[in-house]
């Protein structure tokens, strides 16, 4: 699970609202990791 911080700390709600730039850097950590897991997986074939 990635966390991204919302707008005024508001989440699980209708006003929930987050950032451009959190909801790109939490896409960034999610591709990294699975780039690293698909290193890892590959090496072990």
């Amino acid at each position: 699970m990635i966390m991204c911080p919302c707008v005024d700390g508001l989440s699980h709600n209708e006003a929930e609202e987050i950032s451009k730039e959190w909801a790109t850097a939490g896409a960034d950590v999610l591709f990294h990791a699975v780039v690293e897991t698909a290193g890892v997986l590959m090496n072990k074939k």
